[in-house]
């Protein structure tokens, strides 16, 4: 019952906090981080910030890669944080292909390409072509995209386009 009432808590009114805020709060206890971790609380956190907050732009130069406020649809340069990729490459050799609830879809352009799904606000980032076979996502022919499916999970479509002109989902 305990842990019942904890996630009414946390999403009832942690849920409201600034995300910075609730990043402080997951050193609280091992229960805090397990509940402000959860996908759930995500969701939740998600959609009772994003109307209050100012939307952000990232920018990616060869240099840095920028988080900037976006005030009145005007960029506000005062605002700028920079913030580093959790993978160690070139950041000229990123895209950002797509992106959904703060997750950001990369390309990373090696021999071969690789996908990386990240989380800028948390850094965690995982490898979307780590077991796949050699040339699984190729930049230049194939299409990708982030959605949320009917239960709340994060999901990765990609659309590949190869020479015989067939395309796999």
């Amino acid at each position: 019952m305990q842990r019942l009432e904890f996630e009414m808590f946390a999403n009832e009114i942690l849920s409201r906090l600034p995300t910075k805020c609730i990043g402080r709060l997951r050193c609280v206890s091992r229960q805090w981080r397990y509940e402000l971790s959860s996908q759930l609380f995500a969701i939740i956190h998600y959609h009772r910030t994003a109307k209050y907050e100012d939307p952000k732009v990232i920018t990616l130069t060869n240099s840095s890669i920028d988080l900037l406020n976006l005030i009145n649809g005007k960029v506000d340069i005062s605002s700028k944080k920079t913030i580093s990729f959790p993978v160690d490459s070139c950041l000229s050799n990123l895209t950002i292909l797509a992106s959904e609830y703060g997750l950001l879809l990369i390309s990373v352009h090696w021999l071969p390409n690789e996908l990386i799904l990240w989380n800028p606000t948390t850094n965690k980032f995982k490898n979307l072509c780590d077991k796949k076979p050699k040339h699984f996502f190729d930049f230049k022919t194939d299409a990708v995209g982030i959605y949320i499916d009917s239960s709340n999970d994060v999901k990765i479509l990609l659309l590949q386009r190869r020479m015989d002109d067939i395309i796999r989902i």
